[in-house]
């Protein structure tokens, strides 16, 4: 009789220790796709944000070659014609020299800028095309992209400190490529700190598991 008592609780525990054991995989399984979820969430936030910022640059890019026409149709060619800001109430000049060079190299340092995003996020044409994110993650900031940006970025407002006749407007004008570049520098901080922080949490999932 005892025999048969023990044998019922050891097929008792043996059950209730297969029920918790298929518990514990399917909160694993709810646990990975939860996750799975999160980061594809992440992904699609990202990919939103790298085109706003392209868009931006692409806007600011169109300022300078507004401002690119107004200077080649000026009568002075190595003055520069008025600034393209039409909210402003009187129009202003450009007092720097060599404005059309100016102009080249801003553009140029937003090029520099929006290639430094796309290659440091991983972001291809085919992904902003079809608004749909490959999932690479964020990888190491591209040097190369960003010293070229702020290379091309500073000349212009460094020549703003040798003309007494600059106005503020002025310098913010030939400042835009380098604000650009430090606005597309903070979002890809931000979205590595977030990629990072998904990383440990998986880290800490598998090191839970594995203990």
């Amino acid at each position: 009789m005892d025999t048969i008592t023990n044998r019922l609780g050891l097929q008792s525990s043996k059950v209730d220790e297969s029920r918790e054991n298929q518990a514990e995989i399917l909160d694993e399984q709810e646990q990975e796709q939860l996750l799975q979820d999160l980061r594809k969430q992440n992904e699609e936030s990202n990919l939103m944000i790298q085109s706003g910022l392209l868009f931006v640059g692409v806007l600011v890019c169109a300022i300078f070659i507004v401002y690119l026409y107004e200077v080649y149709t000026h009568e002075d060619f190595t003055k520069g014609g008025r600034l393209p800001f039409p909210f402003l109430s009187t129009p202003v000049s450009s007092q720097v020299g060599l404005p059309y060079l100016g102009v080249l190299l801003s553009i140029g340092s937003l090029l520099a800028t929006m290639a430094t995003l796309m290659l440091t996020c991983r972001v291809t044409f085919s992904d902003l095309v079809h608004m749909s994110p490959s999932q690479r993650g964020t990888g190491q900031l591209h040097l190369t992209g960003s010293i070229s940006s702020i290379a091309m970025g500073s000349v212009m407002p460094l020549l703003c400190l040798f003309s007494i006749k600059v106005t503020w407007v002025e310098v913010i004008f030939w400042l835009l490529p380098l604000m650009m570049l430090a606005m597309d520098l903070l979002a890809i901080y931000m979205m590595g700190q977030v990629n990072a922080d998904f990383t440990e949490l998986e880290k800490s999932r598998y090191k839970y598991k594995g203990a």
